[in-house]
């Protein structure tokens, strides 16, 4: 692994499909030239390992289910690789990828391949070309690594997934939250967890309707599916809804979760029930049929496209606990603030939350429940099973908002690390960038956009980065210091701290 990617790797010239390989590749004539380009034919040119045990060092190198794993330590596979996904931008105007195993791939691979391909895309007039890994694991921690180390900008984010289920089955609100702390681990100068692909199931795991299961027509059941799908397009990341939710399909597990939605033959598929619809039955396909469901993404598509607050905007959490989830969302550009509220139990909830900043005139965009703001209190209702979603103005402060950066510390747990923290004041969020001095140039390690959740480990309110030591170009005392972007372009910087290399 030491030479993987680099000119000392050996090239097939040096290599022998008879001696240099665990196991000896087998082809048969008929299928010795059936690939294209031509160079994946090459034996030498995989790993020839056997079957994967999905542990250890098999996990990296042994086939797939019968998948011929190809060596992409080799510059050679590196370059054909780029070459052919390249063509693809190139040829038909393809807009992103979704990466499968992108763990499974050794990570100098992805450090090379990933900006070849976003360059090419950016030649071919795409400025904005996601590439979500899939990194199946729903650890913080292992997303983490491959945001930091794989060379992604762009995740699927198996952590999320897993507490959003989490809270609509079981009210898990607190699991959520905690856990979107985490974000301040992955955020650098290239990666924003804005950018994660958020999910709700897929053809892996199964489907958000088979993990609600229970009585599929009761209105329960329908309501947790609609509720998962609103906490899917509010809360930060890019949703992704898995083609068939729309129509209720229960698909619960790996084969299950891939029915398609034509006439199908298949005898348990025309049986199975089907959320917020009947199971489909001979001679229909889902086409010919309509669901609550289909309405209510048409109404969470057009409120995410409505404003940049779900795209791109600052998320603070209000409440999470006993099955009760209340954040906000925030347009900073226009001084807008969306109030989501979530209720998983079934029972309603009345509640309230204290703030400084809160207008008094609320609009209900979509959902349920009520919400009445006062001086300095907002109290709210939520229906069982329930949400709702409302709408109004950011309030300006009396005060000229301030951001407060903590001296720069040694990262306590990893030795590759520091930490930077800041606070604001005169404002209820802001996005908070951390910049480094290279030179004469102020150079970001990192832009904060959601203060954390008071947590066990993280007290509540901070704006935090973790950057890795070898991303600093140190001087002998390096300047740092946090800028935060607050409503309607209202700009400030901290003093600045010097901070010799740790």
């Amino acid at each position: 692994m030491k030479l993987a990617g680099t000119s000392k790797f050996p090239t097939t010239s040096q290599l022998s499909a008879k001696i240099t390989f665990p196991k000896t590749p087998v082809v048969s004539k008929a299928m010795a030239n059936i690939k294209s380009p031509a160079w994946l034919n090459d034996v030498r040119l995989y790993h020839n390992r056997g079957k994967s045990t999905f542990q250890g060092e098999s996990g990296r190198f042994g086939d797939f289910y019968g998948f011929d794993d190809i060596m992409t330590e080799s510059p050679e596979v590196v370059k054909g690789f780029i070459d052919i996904y390249s063509k693809w931008i190139s040829t038909t105007g393809i807009d992103g990828f979704r990466i499968d195993t992108a763990r499974h791939v050794n990570e100098l691979f992805w450090q090379a391949f990933i900006p070849s391909i976003k360059a090419q895309a950016l030649a071919s007039g795409k400025k904005d070309f996601p590439m979500w890994g899939e990194v199946y694991d729903s650890s913080p921690e292992t997303l983490e690594y491959w945001a930091r180390y794989g060379g992604f900008t762009e995740l699927l984010d198996f952590p999320v997934q897993d507490r959003m289920l989490k809270f609509i089955i079981s009210g898990a609100a607190n699991q959520l939250a905690t856990l979107l702390n985490s974000d301040d681990q992955y955020s650098t100068a290239t990666v924003d967890p804005r950018n994660f692909g958020i999910f709700l199931g897929n053809h892996d795991m199964g489907r958000i309707g088979g993990f609600i299961g229970g009585n599929v027509n009761s209105d329960s059941a329908l309501l947790r599916d609609q509720m998962a799908h609103v906490l899917l397009f509010t809360m930060r990341g890019v949703p992704i809804v898995y083609y068939g939710d729309e129509f209720g399909l229960m698909g619960d597990g790996d084969k299950e979760a891939r029915q398609d939605l034509f006439v199908t033959l298949v005898d348990r598929w025309r049986k199975q029930q089907r959320i917020g619809g009947e199971p489909i039955g001979m001679g229909k396909s889902s086409f010919d049929t309509t669901n609550p469901l289909q309405q209510t993404i048409r109404d969470l598509t057009k409120l995410h496209s409505s404003s940049t607050a779900f795209s791109a905007g600052a998320m603070k959490i209000r409440i999470a606990e006993n099955g009760l989830l209340v954040f906000s969302r925030f347009d900073l550009d226009t001084g807008k603030e969306y109030l989501m509220t979530f209720n998983s139990s079934d029972a309603a909830i009345t509640g309230s939350f204290d703030s400084e900043y809160l207008e008094n005139k609320w609009e209900k965009v979509l959902g349920d429940g009520t919400v009445s703001a006062s001086t300095k209190s907002m109290k709210f209702t939520v229906p069982a099973c329930g949400w709702g979603v409302f709408l109004s103005e950011m309030v300006k402060s009396s005060v000229t908002p301030e951001v407060r950066m903590n001296k720069p510390a040694r990262n306590p747990m990893f030795r590759d690390r520091f930490n930077l923290e800041a606070t604001i004041s005169g404002a209820d969020v802001a996005e908070v960038q951390f910049q480094y001095k290279d030179g004469a140039t102020w150079k970001s390690l990192g832009t904060d956009t959601s203060p954390t959740f008071k947590s066990d480990l993280d007290a509540a309110g901070l704006y935090r980065v973790f950057p890795l030591i070898s991303d600093i170009k140190w001087s002998t005392n390096t300047e740092f210091r946090a800028v935060a972007y607050f409503a309607n372009r209202i700009e400030a910087k901290s003093e600045t701290f010097l901070f010799a290399k740790p």
